[in-house]
Order: structure tokens, then C-alpha cells, then sequence
């Protein structure tokens, strides 16, 4: 897909869809979100409510990423 001009990475809607598309990318990621929210200058509840879908997303992947074994103990899968 080929932006727009007026989503050029030169205008204020480029940048924040740049911010956007890193932040995203950083919580798939499983990156600590406390960073993410200072590196992003956005506050935990910002980050929560706008990139809520993504949190869930990470921890689902975590969740699958551990099994367990027969005796019932967790190993990475």
C-alpha cells in the first residue's frame, strides 16, 4: 500500500501513524510495556485503552507458549 501524501512520514498524521504502527509492533513483541509507554511519552492507561487488543494478543501468545507436561509442570513449548 503506497501512502497517501498527506500521510507522508513528513506530516504530523505520518508520524503518528509511524508511532502507532512501533508501538503495536513493541507489544507483539512482548516488549515491557512500561517501556514502551515512556519510550512512546504516553501514560499506562493511554497504552492500555488504545493498544488493549494488542496486550491481549501478547499474553495469548504466552499463554501458548508454555505447555505442561504430564507431571504438570510448565515447560516452554
Amino acid at each position: 500500500m503506497v501512502p497517501s501524501p498527506e500521510q507522508s512520514e513528513d506530516t504530523p498524521m505520518g508520524l503518528l501513524l509511524i508511532k502507532d504502527t512501533v508501538i503495536s509492533l513493541d507489544i507483539t513483541a512482548r516488549e515491557n510495556t512500561t517501556k514502551v509507554a515512556q519510550e512512546a511519552d504516553i501514560s499506562m492507561s493511554t497504552l492500555e485503552r488504545n493498544y488493549g487488543t494488542f496486550l491481549d494478543k501478547a499474553i495469548q501468545k504466552k499463554v501458548q507458549g508454555e505447555v505442561r507436561t504430564e507431571s504438570g509442570e510448565k515447560q516452554k513449548a
